[in-house]
């Protein structure tokens, strides 16, 4: 579960990055989906 000030900080970020390069930010965006869907996974298997 995110947290709310995590989410806040992550929209404030995808909207910094939206402006600045949006190359940039599709990467970033890709590795946070990449990197949300992955550790539980990992956790899981830690803990199995």
């Amino acid at each position: 579960m995110v947290t709310r000030s995590a989410r806040i900080r992550f929209t404030s970020h995808v909207a910094a990055g939206m402006q600045d390069k949006p190359g940039a930010y599709f990467s970033d965006l890709l590795l946070a989906v990449v990197r949300s869907l992955l550790l539980p996974l990992l956790l899981q298997e830690i803990r199995a």
